[in-house]
């Protein structure tokens, strides 16, 4: 099993249409990281509180 933790990174994208592009692309990502984070903490074997 795993305990799900979010991570970080910076990155700068010159282009700006592929900058722009890859920025909503990490929008809806970020949204469905989330979900996935709330779904699988859910199930975890740990006492909560």
């Amino acid at each position: 099993g795993f305990e799900p933790v979010f991570s970080h990174s910076v990155h700068y994208i010159e282009n700006p249409g592929f900058r722009d592009a890859i920025g909503n692309f990490c929008q809806e990502e970020a949204e469905a990281v989330r979900g996935y984070h709330q779904d699988t903490h859910a199930l975890l074997p740990f006492k909560q509180g």
